[in-house]
């Protein structure tokens, strides 16, 4: 009931989807106040590389950099342990949080500052263009969120 008023009573209605998109017009909101913003890019909006152009070793994750998101000292000690077999072996994090510090030391500690980079907030261009070279991401989800897959 709330999402139904709060749709016809605004002057527009924003989706992440097409999908919704759909729902909403078939709920009867017109299309001029019926819009797209999706939380991530379409995937053919985004200029990849060729593949000779990826680097291979290249890990990325973005993410928030805060308490309890307990993986990241053990993704910190997995590429050290990486990297006793490949040298060139590189983690990109975007992102930032209250634990970017301590993460910063502890990457120093362990002495893998030549294969840990830290990014900070970047905008959505720059952030694109790290992730078009790297191979592989990495997701990290909270064990605290029961709803989430």
């Amino acid at each position: 009931m709330l999402d139904k008023m709060a749709m016809y009573r605004s002057d527009q209605t924003w989706s992440v989807s097409q999908r919704i998109m759909k729902y909403r017009k078939m709920q009867g909101l017109e299309a001029k106040r019926n819009k797209i913003l999706p939380n991530a890019p379409f995937f053919d909006d985004v200029k990849r590389l060729p593949y000779k152009e990826i680097h291979k070793h290249d890990l990325v994750l973005v993410s928030a950099l805060r308490k309890g998101i307990v993986p990241f000292v053990l993704l910190i000690d997995v590429i050290g342990e990486l990297r006793k077999s490949i040298k060139d072996v590189r983690l990109h994090i975007i992102g930032f949080g209250q634990e970017e510090r301590r993460l910063k030391n502890y990457v120093s500690e362990k002495n893998l500052e030549k294969c840990i980079q830290f990014y900070g907030a970047l905008s959505h261009i720059d952030m694109f263009s790290i992730l078009v070279k790297c191979a592989i991401g990495i997701a990290i989800y909270e064990k605290t969120d029961k709803k989430h897959f």
